[in-house]
């Protein structure tokens, strides 16, 4: 790949696996710039993600007298639309009617929720302190969430034949 090439991709956000750094651009700390701010916009996009479940989850319970259950569920899922959203338009900058996107993403929540719920039953049966079980699922899912949405869920519909084409 050229190095024009190289810094169009970067312009538009468009790096795959696979893309082969052009040797003037490997050690001028583009990745690294380009990586940083992305996942400053995917934890913001987190957080504010983490943010909407909580609001909501209070305001069906408390003000609407929704059972916990029926808050966190709804809440959850209003939650997870407005992650979508965020991360593929602002984190990613990718369209958002992808339907092989969409099912990633579907695939990855479901997966994290697995995931989340395996790490509090450990931690339940190896009597972890409450607090620490669930920093270590926040953790946990916000590193596979990151690598998991960066390098399969995101990824543009071309992806795969790109890294052949541009070589």
């Amino acid at each position: 790949m050229t190095e024009a090439a190289w810094n169009e991709k970067v312009e538009a956000g468009e790096l795959v696996p696979g893309d082969k750094v052009p040797d003037r651009v490997a050690n001028t700390g583009i990745i690294a710039a380009t990586d940083v701010s992305k996942f400053i916009r995917f934890a913001l996009i987190g957080a504010m993600t983490a943010a909407i479940y909580f609001v909501l989850s209070e305001l069906f319970q408390d003000v609407l007298g929704w059972h916990l259950m029926w808050a966190s569920a709804t809440a959850f899922t209003l939650a997870v639309v407005f992650q979508y959203v965020g991360h593929g338009a602002f984190t990613f900058g990718r369209r958002l009617r992808e339907v092989a996107q969409i099912i990633r993403f579907s695939i990855t929540v479901g997966i994290g929720l697995v995931l989340s719920i395996l790490l509090v039953a450990l931690g339940e049966q190896w009597q972890v302190a409450r607090e620490v079980v669930l920093l270590t699922v926040m953790l946990v899912a916000t590193l596979t969430n990151w690598l998991v949405f960066r390098w399969w869920v995101f990824l543009p519909e071309d992806a795969g034949n790109r890294g052949a084409r541009d070589q």
